[in-house]
């Protein structure tokens, strides 16, 4: 069974950062809930975030804080394709 993921970074930053052909073999490897995600429309929807296991990840990603994990309470990994995650990451993880 494959784990459940999801991009979750800014708007129009995935393909920027993973490019085409990565995304198509995350895709292989993991069942995407949908389509990249900005937090905001993340936020929109906790049924997905409910299901998340592996969080794809860029510039203008989540803050992984207490309200995030509780979203997800299923999440596993934490991919993060560019630049720092210093912001991101809180003492809630």
């Amino acid at each position: 069974m494959k784990l459940k993921g999801l991009f979750i970074l800014g708007a129009n930053q995935a393909e920027a950062i993973y490019g085409p052909e990565t995304m198509r073999e995350i895709a292989d490897l993991i069942d995407l809930l949908g389509p990249p995600l900005t937090p905001a429309a993340a936020a929109q929807n906790p049924a997905q975030l409910r299901e998340l296991e592996v969080l794809l990840s860029g510039w203008g990603g989540p803050v992984l804080d207490r309200a995030f994990l509780d979203a997800a309470p299923r999440l596993k990994a934490f991919l993060y394709g560019a630049g720092s995650v210093r912001n991101l990451i809180t003492d809630a993880v």
